[in-house]
């Protein structure tokens, strides 16, 4: 049994070895390439989506244990790690780890998300809109599209009701946010999460008594 998974692991291994060398003799390269002690990883299934100047890959690997990969891109560019919410840095060759089960999503920008810009007043009343005009920071050129995620807690707890993710062209987006005419009175916070950076916000607000007639 142990000979016969050997080789088909050769074989495979050798199939993988001549779309390579056609791929390659083609011109073609690979934006994002996947190695372990050297050689290319292609088990499993990949997924890639470009927007604009950036790119996003969803990789779902065959891996059985952990395993120490090196991910190289085509070019030095900024390196999210979506799942985990990490800047993993500008560059174009990376360590990192897979584990059976774990999906890895990266995304590969042209650009570096430095924060989201934003206002919010101090205080709203029951029923009232809350209105956000949010964007993200860059440390150079103008962002493509983005999605921001939304979400409000009162007093540490999420009210799912009011999560949804919003889409934000050039990195820019309208948040509204409209309070219940019996919205309970207290402190909030509103989270703004850049998904394709990780990178978020929190803004803090309170609502206080409508003051008039509900009719």
């Amino acid at each position: 049994m142990i000979e016969e998974e050997k080789g088909k692991a050769d074989y495979v291994a050798a199939v993988q070895d001549i779309f390579e060398k056609i791929l390659a003799s083609a011109g073609l390269k690979k934006r994002i390439e996947i190695l372990e002690n050297g050689k290319p990883v292609n088990a499993g299934e990949r997924f890639y989506y470009a927007e604009g100047k950036n790119l996003y890959v969803a990789y779902m690997p065959e891996a059985v244990k952990e395993t120490k990969v090196t991910v190289k891109v085509d070019k030095k560019l900024n390196v999210y790690d979506i799942r985990a919410k990490k800047y993993i840095g500008n560059t174009d060759t990376f360590e990192d780890t897979l584990k059976p089960g774990n999906v890895k999503v990266y995304s590969v920008l042209a650009y570096r998300v430095t924060g989201i810009n934003g206002t919010l007043k101090s205080s709203y009343k029951q029923g009232e809109n809350i209105e956000l005009d949010a964007s993200i920071k860059t440390d150079t050129g103008t962002p493509d599209r983005h999605i921001f995620r939304i979400e409000v807690y009162r007093d540490g707890k999420n009210i799912q009701a009011y999560n949804r993710n919003i889409v934000a062209e050039k990195g820019r987006a309208k948040i509204i946010i409209p309070l219940a005419y019996n919205q309970e009175k207290g402190n909030y916070s509103l989270l703004v999460r850049d998904v394709n950076s990780g990178i978020d916000r929190m803004f803090h607000f309170k609502v206080i008594g409508y003051g008039g007639t509900i009719r």
